[in-house]
C-alpha cells in the first residue's frame, strides 16, 4: 500500500510541475523555450508569441495531465502506472517535442 502512495505522489509532484510549466507559459509575454537553450533565435523566429505561448502552455498541461493519469492508474494498480510512467519518459517527451516544433513552425 505505501508503495502505491509513493508512486501516485512522485506522479502528482511530475504533473505539478508540468501544470506549473503550463500555466507560466500562457501568462508569459517573452517566447518560452522548450529547454532548447535557443531563446534569442526563438524570439527572432516567432512571429506570434501570444499564440505560440498558448499552445505550449497547452501542451505543457495535457503532459501534466498524462502524469496525473499514471499516478491514479499506479495508485489503483502499480504495473500499469509504472509502465505508463516508462511511456511518459520515453514516447511522451518524444511527442512533446514534435509538438513543439510543430508549434514553433506555425507561429514562425
Amino acid at each position: 500500500m505505501a508503495g502505491r502512495i509513493i508512486l501516485a505522489l512522485c506522479c502528482l509532484l511530475c504533473a505539478s510541475g508540468f501544470f506549473l510549466a503550463g500555466y507560466l507559459t500562457r501568462i508569459s509575454s517573452a517566447p518560452v523555450q522548450f529547454w532548447t537553450g535557443s531563446e534569442e533565435k526563438l524570439k527572432e523566429t516567432l512571429q506570434d508569441v501570444p499564440g505560440y505561448n498558448r499552445k505550449m502552455g497547452t501542451a505543457f498541461r495535457l503532459y501534466a495531465a498524462a502524469w496525473l493519469f499514471c499516478g491514479l492508474l499506479g495508485a489503483a494498480y502499480p504495473p500499469a502506472g509504472v509502465l505508463g510512467i516508462t511511456a511518459l519518459c520515453t514516447l511522451g517527451l518524444y511527442l512533446l517535442y514534435r509538438r513543439y516544433r510543430k508549434i514553433v513552425s506555425d507561429h514562425s
